[in-house]
């Protein structure tokens, strides 16, 4: 059964609570300062607000090559279990002193496939990512881009009452998206639906905010939402109405 929920529900839903995925928060928060004042003239979550102004503004990471730069550990360890994306190297932190964990696994899945290791200084991997918090892992791969909801294969969405699809619509901030596709990964959701005229593109900020789950999730877009939303389903949908005085 098909459940649509709108950005708004979805969020509301989820009341503000914070998922975790496999151990990793996916969504970092600027340091507060608990001792002393504020500096003059500095804004509650300016700093906040100024990353985001930088995911939307500043030029992209993807180079001439058509390569981008997904960073953080969850990300980087699902793409790369995924195979999803063509990895061109990996880059791993320099001074991190016998790897375990998820790193290790890295190292040994990217000598396994013959894929270039590097080892660059934090202060690089810090210039790389823009100061996002990149836990000592970078990977250049090849941009992930959702596919027509017709290649979504085995079965329409009113053909199996057990399916659960979300469809998003005008969801334009990557953090949010992630955040939502995060959390609709925890929940079960089967199929991913997106608008692609407004909607977020499948960024390296998206699959960071999500804990990795875009790397692993079935994300598809239509054209039209409209005959996509007729095609024999039952919906569930809500929207967000201004209050009028």
């Amino acid at each position: 059964m098909l459940q649509r929920l709108s950005t708004m529900a979805l969020l509301s839903a989820l009341g503000g609570t914070t998922w975790r995925c496999s151990g990793h928060l996916a969504r970092h928060f600027s340091q507060t300062t608990w001792r002393g004042e504020r500096p003059r003239g500095e804004r509650p979550g300016g700093e906040e607000l100024r990353r985001l102004l930088l995911d939307d503004l500043a030029p992209t990471s993807r180079s001439s090559s058509g390569l981008e730069l997904l960073f953080g550990l969850s990300p980087c360890l699902l793409a790369l279990r995924a195979s999803r994306r063509r990895v061109a190297r990996l880059l791993l932190q320099a001074g991190r002193s016998g790897l375990q964990g998820g790193r290790a696994e890295l190292l040994r899945v990217a000598e396994a496939r013959d894929i270039p290791v590097l080892r660059p200084r934090r202060q690089k991997l810090d210039a790389l990512c823009r100061h996002q918090v990149h836990q000592g892992v970078c990977m250049e791969v090849s941009p992930l881009r959702p596919r027509p909801w017709t290649e979504a294969g085995e079965a329409r969405p009113g053909d199996d009452p057990q399916q659960l699809w979300l469809v998003l619509e005008g969801l334009q901030d990557p953090r949010n998206l992630g955040a939502v596709l995060r959390s609709a990964h925890f929940l079960g959701v089967d199929k991913v639906i997106t608008s692609r005229r407004n909607s977020c593109p499948l960024t390296p900020v998206v699959s960071k905010a999500s804990a990795g789950a875009m790397e692993v999730m079935d994300v598809f877009f239509t054209d039209d939402l409209d005959n996509f939303l007729q095609v024999r389903i039952w919906g569930v949908g809500a929207e967000f109405v201004k209050e009028q005085k």
